[in-house]
């Protein structure tokens, strides 16, 4: 590439490289200056399970956190890059980054897994799921993800059939701080981010700008990201805090392949010549929290989601594709969720909440000369009771239900129970639950021209799970294991002339996880997920479900100053529903093969130097480290081996 090329693109990356070789006049770590440990331990929280911050250990459902220091040892740029490695979690990317990403839990649809940003949802209104942008979501400032397998629809409405996804941000933690970092790599890639930071007794805030530049992996495979993040934090009274926090990404992408229907049950993949996506994403919320009196808390979110996609694929010239495709699609979603925490005593809460959203899209997608036009609203409103009950860290019993009222299709109620009780002299833990799930109809497939069916009622589930937790060595040893069983019913599929309630699925396995530290520089975890996912109609396996899932993890830090992440993702052969004539003009029937996936990160930290520098950070990270050819979606190869290195320096 030539100097031209690079200088849009790769500008900030001096910035850091400038510094760090001006000041490599640093020293290695003192002991009161290391970083976090990313040691996997037990003392961690999360507000997901319970809408409460509560110990994750005490929580009585299937829960699974990344907490910072593990998500900063895989140094990841785009979010999927660290869901992938989690337990009942199946993730299928279309390509390399800012492509399409479905995300699942326990076999259920993309738009049947609730996606959370700080507790707002970010599925759209208009196709239900977050697949077209979580394959770009950047990972700024997004310090701990919480997963909750199993339906959630008792605390979390439409969407949390399978079970809920929460990505939340981190603020300021301590002194004022700016970071400069700069990453390259191959396949063009260039990625560049300033952030700064400061916690002070009135005030706190964070703010992050980045840039992400990558030619991909072929001729037309670019994408590129720009994307801001900030938070600001203010205490109210002596309990209470209000958080304003923003996000704005704004990206474009080259699509590569294009899908060319050969009959009702073949497709042939191809390379486009035009296709290219355009995307915008804007989250803007105010939360505030306060204990107003010695046992009320409340806790208040007002949200606005913004969500703009432009896609054009003309005709290819000459190339015998005949694909004619224009879409310009806006959604936004208003929520405002009210919740009050009534601490009866100190074993019992009661949590009462109302949760009011309006989604509105304004869509027209024509494709080869007919126009479709979508503009249409609707309101949503939610009532939720929860009573969560803890006796002595030894038993939790968790009690909900929630009522939504939607403009489209009525009123659905759903409930749920768990309950987790431990042997505190063996570290014994069983746990179980039962709960049912909804998913509303989507405005497309509500309103859509000609294939939209206003008559369409919720989607609707019933699970449960039962498990068993052991603690071995206190805490240095974590098995889990646990059964689960999902029954769907009133599914929306195509029908004779348009889409109707007429689709019926089974979804059942075993998801088990080990949590070892093996020594205090090492800690090792490991996880299984076994899923046998049927439709009932016709007892044939539903696609794209990988029966069996597991992923090994070691990090490893044998100084202060370095971090050592290997992860293996290991995903067997899935059903598909379709015939595929890929790029190359192999035919791909029936199934799509399995894979085995290494990624590993190496981070070394160096403390102090000239010119104000705090701490550099020097990292590298390989993914797909043996170089494997697979495809998580048929036809969409996934890159080859991907290297890339970068320099961080705080200030």
């Amino acid at each position: 590439m030539s100097f031209f090329r690079i200088l849009p693109s790769g500008w900030l990356f001096s910035i850091p490289a400038g510094l760090v070789l001006w000041g490599l006049t640093g020293s290695p770590a003192l002991a009161d200056e290391k970083p976090a440990s990313p040691e996997v331990h037990l003392g961690i929280t999360a507000t997901t399970p319970s809408r409460l911050e509560e110990p994750v250990e005490e929580s009585s459902g299937s829960v699974t956190v990344l907490t910072a220091p593990e998500i900063e040892a895989q140094n990841p740029v785009s979010a999927t890059e660290v869901l992938r490695d989690l337990p009942g979690v199946s993730l299928q990317e279309s390509g390399t980054i800012g492509e399409s990403a479905a995300l699942t839990l326990r076999g259920s649809e993309p738009s049947q897994t609730l996606i959370l940003l700080d507790g707002i949802r970010l599925n759209s209104p208009f196709r239900g799921d977050f697949d077209s942008y979580l394959g770009g979501l950047m990972m700024d400032q997004i310090g701990q993800i919480e997963v909750v397998r199993g339906a959630q629809s008792a605390l979390y409405g439409s969407d949390a059939m399978g079970g809920v996804v929460n990505l939340r941000t981190q603020g300021a933690q301590g002194p004022l701080k700016t970071s400069f970092t700069g990453e390259a790599g191959n396949e063009g890639t260039f990625r560049e981010a300033l952030s700064v930071s400061e916690k002070r007794s009135r005030i706190d805030y964070a703010l992050t700008f980045s840039r992400t530049d990558t030619d991909g992996q072929f001729d037309r495979d670019r994408f590129g990201a720009v994307d801001f993040t900030g938070q600001v934090g203010v205490p109210i009274r002596e309990n209470g805090r209000l958080q304003l926090i923003s996000r704005l990404q704004s990206d474009s992408k080259e699509l590569a392949i294009d899908i060319v229907p050969v009959s009702a049950n073949a497709v042939q993949m191809v390379f486009d010549q035009n296709d290219k996506i355009q995307k915008r994403f804007i989250f803007n919320t105010l939360q505030y929290q306060d204990r107003i009196a010695s046992r009320l808390e409340v806790s208040w979110k007002a949200a606005v989601v913004d969500t703009h996609l432009n896609w054009d694929n003309p005709p290819d010239s000459g190339s015998g594709n005949p694909d004619d495709y224009f879409e310009k699609t806006d959604t936004r979603t208003f929520i405002l969720d009210l919740q009050q925490n009534l601490l009866v005593s100190d074993s019992d809460t009661l949590s009462f909440g109302v949760e009011r959203k309006r989604d509105e899209v304004d869509s027209e997608i024509e494709s080869f000369g007919t126009l479709y036009p979508i503009k249409k609203s609707r309101y949503n409103i939610g009532y939720y009771f929860q009573n969560l009950f803890k006796w002595q860290k030894q038993f939790v019993l968790q009690t909900g239900v929630r009522v939504d009222d939607n403009q489209s299709f009525g009123t659905v109620m759903n409930p749920k129970v768990s309950s987790a009780y431990e042997f505190q002299t063996t570290g014994t833990k069983l746990r179980a639950s039962w709960g049912t799930g909804f998913r509303a109809p989507t405005i497309q497939e509500l309103f859509f021209p000609i294939f939209g069916n206003p008559d369409l009622q919720p989607e609707k589930s019933r699970g449960w799970e039962s498990g068993i937790q052991q603690k071995i060595f206190g805490e240095r040893i974590l098995l889990d294991a646990v059964y689960f069983r999902i029954d769907y019913r009133n599914l929306i599929q195509a029908g004779p002339t348009s889409v109707a309630n007429i689709g019926e699925a089974r979804t059942q396995g075993v998801e088990s996880s080990l949590k070892f530290i093996i020594l205090s520089t090492l800690t090792a975890t490991a996880n299984y997920t076994y899923l046998d996912a049927k439709d009932r109609s016709n007892d044939a396996e539903l696609p794209f479900r990988p029966r069996n899932q597991g992923n090994i993890g070691l990090l490893y830090t044998p100084t202060v100053n370095i971090v050592t992440n290997l992860d293996v993702n290991m995903v067997s052969s899935q059903a598909i529903n379709a015939d595929f004539t890929l790029l190359d003009g192999s035919l791909l029937q029936s199934r799509n093969p399995g894979y085995t996936r290494v990624d590993l990160s190496v981070t070394y930290h160096l403390f102090g130097g000239s010119f104000g520098i705090k701490e550099t950070r020097f990292f590298v990270k390989v993914k797909n480290l043996l170089d494997r050819n697979y495809q998580e979606i048929p036809g969409f190869p996934a890159p080859g081996i991907n290297f890339l290195a970068g320099i961080s320096a705080d200030l």
